[in-house]
């Protein structure tokens, strides 16, 4: 697909005004022979960023390109962090909700040990104003709040999640003291992407695959931190700080294991990784994905496994949830279809199992599927085909990258 570089007006329209700087003693420099940590992030410029989606989907999936400097390494299975800047018409509303100036200074405990900040700076860039701490909500004075901190708990938590501090402050906190409230802040968190490259194959790159997040709540518009700054960002500025984050217990196996690896929508991102190492397709590898999404218009990277598949390498097994025409598919479906032949490749071939990807359904489906698999063809009760599974788990046989 071609590069969906996101136009001057749109990125002015994120950053809505709101200037920000990197102090950069805070960050390692592209030119620095440093590598970045968590502790001090590398600026990476953005060099590539393009739609991996077709036309006919619902969906934003976009592949990143980021530059590193030449002691920031990575190894498959490994995640990028990204920390992120809230855009300005978020920054701006909070401002406004708060009584606020951009220009007021603030302080916070958990920032710069309590230095003073501008508060367009301390919101755009340290303090997390997507989500509401429980701790802010105990400070509410409408009905509504106090109902609802006095009753169901996992419905009091979902609606301090969703909701924006700006619109919180404006319904739920009358004459509460900003200041108060903003001490009570989280500091705003860089995000993980498992990344979808093998450093052998991209040398000073790293990629990412990201669908970008946009969701409703009350009937609001609202979108995901990180994934709307990636989409917004100029093509080529220095202004990302990333560091990797070491997956130890995610790595893939022996180019001469067979591996199945199980990655719906961007849960494909590592399997990408994997599958880039040129040992993985020399003759005589196994190599099976199992990757499902709404639409084949969905279907990632699908270009990159064809020559794989005609050439042997890659089993690729499909499903999808929104076909016109045909019932839904979802990969723990794939995985009951198949269950002969995945049961050959765990006893027979003695494979590894991976699945990346949502904590919340899909691999409790997939993991379902699995057990499913091994009463079937092991003669196993389920007590037995859930221990099987914790056994190959043990054995270092599968692994999970959920989220």
């Amino acid at each position: 697909m071609a590069a969906v570089p996101a136009s001057a007006a749109a990125t002015a329209k994120f950053f809505g005004g709101i200037s920000f700087k990197h102090d950069k003693n805070d960050f390692v420099d592209i030119a620095s022979d440093i590598a970045a940590s968590r502790s001090k992030p590398l600026l990476a410029p953005m060099v590539v960023r393009r739609k991996l989606n077709e036309i006919g989907s619902n969906k934003l999936t976009s592949h990143y390109t980021f530059l590193l400097n030449d002691k920031t390494r990575y190894s498959p299975g490994d995640s990028l962090g990204v920390v992120p800047v809230q855009g300005g018409e978020l920054v701006t509303k909070t401002l406004q909700s708060l009584g606020l100036k951009g220009s007021d200074l603030l302080n916070h405990k958990r920032i710069y040990k309590g230095k003073q900040l501008p508060a367009s700076e301390m919101f755009s860039q340290h303090l997390d104003l997507r989500t509401v701490p429980p701790a802010i909500a105990k400070l509410a004075t409408s009905q509504k709040m106090k109902d609802m901190l006095a009753g169901d708990k996992k419905k009091l938590l979902s609606y301090l999640s969703d909701i924006e501090l700006h619109d919180f402050y404006k319904n739920h906190m009358n004459g509460v003291d900003p200041n108060k409230v903003i001490s009570l802040l989280k500091p705003l968190q860089p995000r993980l992407y498992s990344i979808s490259s093998h450093q052998a194959v991209a040398g000073n790159t790293v990629d990412l695959t990201v669908a970008k997040v946009d969701y409703t709540t009350e009937g609001i518009s609202r979108n995901g931190t990180t994934t709307h700054y990636l989409h917004h960002i100029p093509l080529g500025s220095n202004m990302t700080p990333v560091f990797v984050q070491k997956a130890p217990k995610f790595r893939p196996p022996s180019t001469k294991t067979p591996t199945i690896m199980i990655g719906p929508g961007t849960g494909i991102a590592p399997f990408r990784s994997f599958m880039q190492d040129p040992s993985r397709t020399a003759p005589g590898a196994k190599n099976w994905i199992f990757f499902g999404d709404q639409k084949p218009q969905d279907y990632l990277y699908k270009d990159e496994w064809a020559p794989l598949q005609q050439n042997g390498n890659l089993k690729v097994s499909t499903a999808f949830s929104r076909e016109p025409g045909k019932p839904k598919q979802y990969v723990q479906d794939k995985i009951r279809q198949q269950s002969s032949e995945i049961w050959k490749w765990v006893n027979d071939d003695k494979c590894s199992l991976f699945i990346c990807g949502d904590a919340q359904f899909m691999a409790p489906g997939v993991e379902s599927a699995l057990k499913d698999t091994f009463q079937k063809h092991g003669n196993m009760t389920s007590e037995q085909a859930a221990k099987y599974l914790k056994d190959l788990e043990k054995a270092g046989r599968f692994h999970k990258d959920v989220y």
